[in-house]
């Protein structure tokens, strides 16, 4: 038998439990320290199942999180199960729970612990072989669960159940992800990530991790992406193709990359991001050229722009170009611009790009390209020729830089999140040398 306690603080006014001497401090502290279910600011968000809830803390995250949201939670371990009731009750009609296993198919699975990872409360799995025997759980579908909710659109997809993504991505998704708006899946082995991208090919979102977890945000069906002709050099942002899926995505974070994708990590370095700006990997938008991956820029939804403040994100690619005095580069971007709903007042914003040349003595001199100022929508290429002055001391080398800027010049926050919103989509990045 565990040893009940209390958790402190009371997280959403109510009173939470946890066992001692079990997995539960742990999922405790990755659901509510680290936040691993948190990191985007997701709007209307009315309805989330929370697949694989375990004792209910990720259920609790949600319902405290999104305070209009129902959570429907679903548990195979009924001594899990147990824990999650007793800590979701007190939300009354806004929490349901089922003890049921989420899987591809309908189906009667067999419960399996002790034999996962470290066997501990955590590591129950379930398997199609040797159902119906005494340790049996119901397999449910996600397309089941939306049909039977009175919802008619999930909001937010949660999913870490141990290897049995698999199953739920493998076949069957058409009846449900287009009725789902963001994914928050735990992905266990190479198995689950071929399944997990296989199924979202048809459809277009924003891609990040963060730490165990996989988001896929707004999802839509993806647009075809446009011809891009002849690209004057190699695409130098090297993020990988979303085909590739033996690639892990990356997320941008302050002084690199986290481990994921190597390509990206070789290239590109985020040397400054303001904390109301969110940088990250986007996938497939319908807005790129080559229907790579691309590097996005947005503001931080239903967050103001402080007063006085002049949030921006600067990435460097760490690709040495030797330079010399004289010489001729061509600097060439293919950038999408939205913006929703209408500016706050003296709120602008705007992005360039600029080579950083450094010299024989160690300081530098930025060349950028004209800037775009308040565009409100549209994918364009912007680009210019630069010339390498005739500096003293000599040039050296010289690296490409992005730079993307928002600027409040009120004396009060602006307003921002559902009214307006700012994005920043770059697709291709080329420095080519101009013949002489």
């Amino acid at each position: 038998m565990y040893q009940l306690r209390e958790l402190f603080p009371r997280f959403g006014g109510h009173t939470a439990w946890i066992r001692e001497r079990s997995t539960d401090p742990e999922v405790v502290c990755d659901t509510f320290i680290w936040e691993e279910y948190g990191q985007r600011d997701l709007d209307d968000v009315k309805f989330v199942i929370d697949c694989g809830s375990y004792a209910g803390y990720s259920t609790i995250y949600f319902l405290g999180k999104y305070p209009l949201a129902h959570v429907l939670a679903i548990e195979a371990d009924e001594r899990n199960m147990a824990i999650c009731d007793l800590n979701v009750a007190a939300y009354g009609a806004r929490a349901r729970t089922i003890r049921a296993a989420i899987w591809g198919s309908p189906q009667e699975l067999a419960l399996s612990r002790g034999a996962f990872a470290d066997g501990r409360e955590w590591a129950t799995i379930v398997r199609s072989e040797g159902a119906g025997n005494a340790g049996s759980v119901q397999g449910v579908t996600v397309a089941q669960l939306i049909d039977s909710s009175g919802f008619d659109r999930l909001d937010i997809l949660k999913m870490n159940v141990e290897g049995s993504e698999q199953s739920v991505f493998d076949a069957g998704t058409e009846a449900w992800l287009p009725r789902t708006r963001n994914l928050i899946v735990s992905l266990h082995d190479q198995a689950c990530d071929e399944a997990f991208y296989r199924a979202l090919l048809p459809y277009g979102f924003y891609l990040s991790r963060f730490r165990n977890a996989t988001y896929c945000t707004k999802l839509a069906p993806a647009k075809a992406p446009a011809s891009s002709g002849k690209l004057l050099v190699a695409n130098l942002l090297k993020n990988g193709d979303f085909e590739s899926y033996g690639v892990a995505p990356a997320l941008v974070e302050a002084g690199g990359w986290t481990a994921g994708s190597s390509e990206p990590a070789a290239h590109w370095k985020l040397v400054v991001a303001d904390p109301q700006l969110e940088v990250s990997l986007a996938v497939r938008l319908g807005l790129q050229r080559s229907g790579e991956n691309a590097l996005h820029i947005t503001n931080k939804h239903n967050r103001p722009i402080a007063a006085l403040s002049a949030p921006y994100a600067a990435l460097q690619n760490e690709t040495i170009i030797q330079v010399r005095s004289g010489e001729r580069y061509q600097i060439a971007v293919d950038v999408n611009i939205e913006t929703s709903g209408a500016p706050p007042d003296r709120l602008t914003w705007g992005f360039y790009s600029f080579l950083r040349v450094a010299k024989s003595d160690g300081s530098y001199e930025d060349i950028a390209i004209p800037a775009l100022h308040d565009v409100t929508h549209g994918y364009r290429t912007v680009g210019a020729d630069v010339t390498i002055p005739g500096l003293s001391p000599t040039p050296r080398s010289a690296t490409a830089w992005l730079y993307a800027w928002l600027d409040n010049g009120t004396e009060a926050a602006a307003s921002t999140g559902a009214e307006w919103t700012w994005q920043v989509c770059v697709d291709d990045f080329r420095v080519s040398k101009v013949a002489a």
